[in-house]
């Protein structure tokens, strides 16, 4: 048997109660109950402290009594705490921050149980784990935004190389549009200085032999 945890005022200390029955070795014949009072300082003490857990807290819930564990002591939840946990045990709030020690964060309440005593699956403890939301999210945030940033750089070095690229092609065609209207005008001996290998430059090359036939 072990009971829920109480605060013993004679010891000034969170203790639990624990009883287990002995009996004789050779006949089983029941002899008594050793019972005793486990001190709870030692895991209030080791549990959720920054030392143990850098990352986040961590803490032991008893929601039979509406406590937990909390910077070295045992506290009483408040009601939507206590509900926080209640809900936690059945992932009720799994991807949801609530609010807990006054602050959004994610909690993981996953229940203590044991696969050699029954009486530690029958207390009904949880281990609570929280971070705060802002530790969470904003790794995530600043990753979108030098996503964006990063989108933006590229969108517009894009935008200038399509540009460049445009008005290379553009100039070529343009001048020899002017030598060609020049030529329609009478000055026979208007000629385009484009001399690139591409289609353009083979039509360029195209004109000024026709310029040269007519003039």
């Amino acid at each position: 048997f072990i009971d829920q945890p109480g605060y013993d005022e004679s010891v000034q200390a969170w203790g639990a109660n624990m009883a287990i029955p002995i009996y004789d070795s050779e006949t089983l014949e029941f002899i008594g109950v050793l019972r005793t009072t486990v001190n709870l300082d030692v895991l209030t003490e080791t549990v959720g402290t920054e030392e143990a857990f850098e990352a986040a807290d961590v803490e032991v819930g008893f929601p039979a009594i509406g406590a937990h564990t909390h910077e070295g002591g045992i506290d009483q939840m408040d009601s939507d705490e206590l509900v926080h946990v209640l809900e936690g045990e059945h992932e009720e709030h799994s991807g949801e921050a609530v609010l807990w020690d006054g602050e959004r964060q994610y909690l993981s309440v996953v229940p203590v149980t044991s696969t050699h005593s029954a009486a530690v699956n029958d207390l009904g403890w949880v281990v609570i784990t929280s971070q705060q939301e802002d530790l969470i999210l904003n790794p995530i945030r600043t990753t979108t935004l030098q996503s964006v940033i990063i989108g933006l750089v590229i969108a517009i070095v894009a935008s200038a190389i399509a540009a460049l690229l445009a008005q290379q092609i553009a100039n070529p065609v343009l001048r020899l549009r002017e030598s060609a209207e020049e030529f329609t005008a009478g000055n026979l001996q208007a000629r385009t200085n484009v001399t690139s290998e591409d289609e353009i430059g083979k039509l360029a090359e195209a004109f000024n032999q026709m310029a040269d036939e007519v003039g």
